[in-house]
């Protein structure tokens, strides 16, 4: 899975070594003090969830983007994505982090990470085919971001924590030209 020279994108294992965690800075003090204090480490190290990281040649952390199954309440899907009548509780991949480091932002890594998360859902998806979707909480600034990957809003009002919830269809993802079916199969 490699990005390029510089930098390598790698699913996440018990036996990954994963260096600069105390020097890592997104910007956000939340997501920061999770890597500093090895909760990234600790949760993907137990199954809790899917992590997929971003690292320089010398194993340092630039990235990450975290992945879990869940469960989204039916009224939370807007009423014009599926055709059909949804179950009570509507199986998602869950998307709950995801971070650049500031001195790497905005050079297109956080899309390479999306792009495995993709990749991620859909091949899940074939093994649990009750997986409907994609959700995230997205903070503010970063919705129009999600927007062009077809994340549609599914409130126009900000969640208590000030994020909108948004959602991505598995079908609207399977046809989606960001991730091509060649890059599926990688």
């Amino acid at each position: 899975m490699s990005v390029d020279e510089q930098f390598y994108v790698v699913n996440f294992s018990e036996e990954a070594v994963i260096k600069g965690n105390k020097q890592f800075c997104c910007g956000d003090a939340a997501l920061d003090r999770y890597v500093r204090d090895n909760n990234l480490k600790r949760q993907a190290s137990r199954g809790n969830l899917k992590a997929i990281l971003l690292l320089d040649s010398k194993d340092n952390l630039i990235g990450f983007i975290t992945a879990k199954i869940n469960q989204l309440n039916k009224e939370c899907i807007p009423n014009n994505i599926f055709p059909y009548t949804l179950p009570p509780m509507v199986t998602v991949i869950q998307i709950p982090m995801i971070a650049i480091d500031n001195t790497k932002q905005k050079q297109g890594w956080g899309t390479e990470l999306m792009r495995e998360a993709f990749r991620y859902t859909l091949a899940a998806a074939e093994v649990l085919p009750d997986i409907k979707g994609i959700s995230l909480d997205a903070v503010p600034d970063a919705v129009e971001y999600y927007k062009s990957f077809d994340f549609v809003s599914i409130s126009d009002q900000l969640d208590h924590n000030g994020n909108m919830l948004m959602f991505l269809s598995i079908e609207t993802l399977k046809l989606s030209t960001k991730v091509t079916a060649k890059e599926i199969a990688v």
